[in-house]
């Protein structure tokens, strides 16, 4: 972040290098299969659970903290085929 952001009172959602601050939702962990490659949070689709088209351990992930009067930004990836996306102010 830049000075003026950290002055502005923006905060890191992520670090760049680990998945702290990040959890499963409905778990007090995060999947084993959401990794961090080349400073992005990246769910590891190779690893397949039991005869499914799924992920093992992968799962939506939630910040560990809650946030209200927000502005969020960030850059965001999804493969061809991908079935995901962004969902925020979700209780």
């Amino acid at each position: 972040m830049t000075a003026d952001e950290v002055a502005a009172g923006w905060q890191l959602l992520f670090d760049g290098q680990s998945t702290e601050g990040w959890r499963k939702y409905g778990s007090d962990q995060i999947g084993s299969s959401w990794k961090v490659v080349d400073g992005a949070i990246m769910l590891d689709s190779q690893q397949k659970a039991d005869s499914t088209w799924a992920a093992a351990d992968g799962g939506d992930i939630v910040t560990d903290a809650e946030y209200e009067n927000f502005e969020l930004k960030l850059e965001w990836k999804i493969n061809a085929c991908g079935n995901s996306g962004i969902f925020f102010n979700v209780v």
